[in-house]
Order: C-alpha cells, then sequence, then structure tokens
C-alpha cells in the first residue's frame, strides 16, 4: 500500500507570510520612531525649536499593505514637504507675508488679531508693521514702537528632511529587522 502525500506548503507559507508582515510592521514602527525623532528640537534635522513641529511629530505614521508586503511611512500635513525638501513659500492671496517678530504677534493668528497697527515703509529694506506707544502729552517725543512684523515678498526655508535621514542613517538596522529569521516550530 502507498503512502498518501501530505502536504504542508499551505500552513508554511501562512507562517511566512505571517512573520514576513511581522518584520515589516517592527521595521516600520522603527523608521517612525526615527523620523519623530528627528523632528523633534535638537533631533539632527535643523529644527530650532518646538513651536510649530507638534502637529508634524504627531502626525509622522505608517501605513501597511499586506497584499503587496509594502509599508509607507510619512504625515499627511501640507507643510511637511517644504520642511524635508526646503523651498520658497510666497504669499497666495496678499502682497506679502507677515513674518512674526514680537511675542505678542508670535501667539495671534496674524496681523488682522491687532487693530492698532501702523505700516512703516522703509527705503531699501522691507516694510514693518508695528505699534506706537505714545509716551504721553509731555513726552511726545519720547514715544515708542514695538515691530511687531515685517512684510517680505517671499522667504526661502532651507531643507530639513527628517524622513529620509530616518532611513539611509538606520539602513542596516531595517534591514536587520526585515530579515530577522523564523523561530523555530513548537508543534
Amino acid at each position: 500500500m502507498a503512502n498518501k502525500f501530505i502536504s504542508h506548503a499551505d500552513k508554511v507559507l501562512k507562517r511566512v507570510r505571517t512573520h514576513m508582515l511581522k518584520n515589516l510592521k517592527a521595521a516600520s514602527i522603527f523608521v517612525t520612531r526615527a523620523a519623530r525623532a528627528n523632528v523633534r528640537p535638537g533631533g539632527g534635522s535643523g529644527f530650532k525649536t518646538g513651536r510649530g513641529t507638534a502637529g508634524l511629530l504627531g502626525s509622522i505614521g505608517y501605513e501597511m499593505t499586506p497584499s503587496l508586503f509594502k509599508s509607507r511611512i510619512g504625515t499627511n500635513q501640507k507643510y511637511a514637504r517644504i520642511h524635508e525638501q526646503g523651498g520658497v513659500i510666497t504669499p497666495k492671496s496678499a502682497k506679502a507675508l507677515a513674518v512674526p517678530i514680537h511675542p505678542e504677534a508670535k501667539k495671534a493668528s496674524g496681523p488682522r488679531s491687532f487693530s492698532d497697527l501702523v505700516f512703516i515703509p522703509r527705503a531699501g529694506k522691507p516694510p514693518l508693521l508695528a505699534r506706537i506707544r505714545a509716551g504721553g502729552p509731555k513726552r511726545a517725543r519720547e514715544a515708542t514702537m514695538d515691530v511687531m512684523y515685517v512684510l517680505l515678498k517671499s522667504v526661502t526655508l532651507p531643507p530639513r528632511p527628517y524622513l529620509r535621514p530616518s532611513l539611509t542613517k538606520n539602513r542596516a538596522k531595517i534591514t536587520e529587522l526585515l530579515l530577522k529569521p523564523i523561530p523555530a516550530s513548537t508543534k
């Protein structure tokens, strides 16, 4: 009597596939953490302060497509690309960009938050929006001003990559995570 052949190919394939996806997930989590570390102030990507990075930091994540053994790491923030690659920012609906200078202006939503700003043109230099503080009726000559905004036609941001370095600097570790061997079967 001939022995009947029993195939375990489906079980082996399922086990290999499960392990590969587990490795892909581990590598994706590792790269996501590395990218987030690069966005933090002092993380190596050029971010000088923590202001404005919380939205970018919290939005970095990964998305897996198990059927293709594929993972995408990134963010859905509109300004993420200009941080990664650098570029020129120009106004869309105004004549100039209002760059906040004063601490109060940095906290405000824009120049329209202030009703007492005065436009100050300067020859050969960008104009200012300032708040005039009078010195009182007897001290009109001692009037001072607080510069709130500088008006610029464009601003060039240098590249401050956070995604690319997380891949290039950690290539060996990512490869190690992806190629982690399948543990021996306990059955």
